[in-house]
């Protein structure tokens, strides 16, 4: 993880935390904003493991391996737990149904 300084620059610098290698962070490939029931997929990028997996814009990202998912921070400390090529169960609603997908996490470009 590094010292102490390391971690607090990351911080202020906005980056991903965990003990990865760098660009190794992991990603769904996708940009959200939060909702009052949880996180709306607003961009999907093209070759995205979410989007391979059915995930579409307008989805709202309910779960990540059973953690609610509420805000950015709930999403990043979800993902914080897993290194780039996990595989990860997000519990997402698209209009009145409720859906499931695995979705492999791919290392921050």
């Amino acid at each position: 993880w590094g010292t102490i300084e390391s971690q607090l620059a990351k911080l202020v610098e906005g980056t991903s935390f965990g003990n990865w290698s760098p660009g190794m962070e992991p990603e769904l490939g996708l940009e959200a904003e939060v909702t009052p029931a949880g996180m709306a997929v607003k961009s999907l990028a093209k070759a995205s493991a979410a989007a391979a997996q059915g995930i579409a814009i307008g989805d709202v990202l309910l779960r990540v391996d059973g953690n609610a998912i509420t805000s950015l921070e709930t999403l990043q400390t979800a993902l914080s737990e897993k290194d780039a090529g996990n595989e990860v169960t997000i519990d997402f609603q698209r209009a009145s149904e409720t859906k499931q997908a695995r979705v492999k996490l791919a290392p921050r470009k």
